[in-house]
């Protein structure tokens, strides 16, 4: 990366921290990507779920954005805790679908 695109990322990425801090949230990272069709890759961290929504339209406003994708990622606890939750909506009748 050359001192002009490094520059610009640094900057990018300042954006980016201060704008997710104005929402209350936090940049954990931030990548700049060299391959597929996204120009960075960031992992943050909001209060609120809500919270990632209003950050998408705030960048959308701001007219340097045109597009998203959006992984939920979440701590392996968490996951067993929405497995357990599912098997019992299961058990009680509320899906026909098998969850092993």
């Amino acid at each position: 990366m050359n001192h002009s695109n490094h520059s610009r990322a640094l900057r990018v990425r300042q954006s980016a921290a201060k704008l997710i801090g104005l929402l209350g949230g936090r940049l954990e990272t931030y990548h700049v990507t060299t391959t597929g069709s996204s120009n960075a890759v960031l992992v943050y961290r909001f209060p609120k779920n809500h919270d990632v929504q209003t950050l998408v339209y705030a960048l959308m406003a701001s007219g340097s954005y045109a597009a998203q994708t959006t992984t939920k990622l979440m701590r392996w606890s968490d996951a067993a805790m929405s497995l357990r939750a599912a098997r019992n909506l299961y058990n009680r009748g509320g899906v026909s679908c098998k969850i092993n």
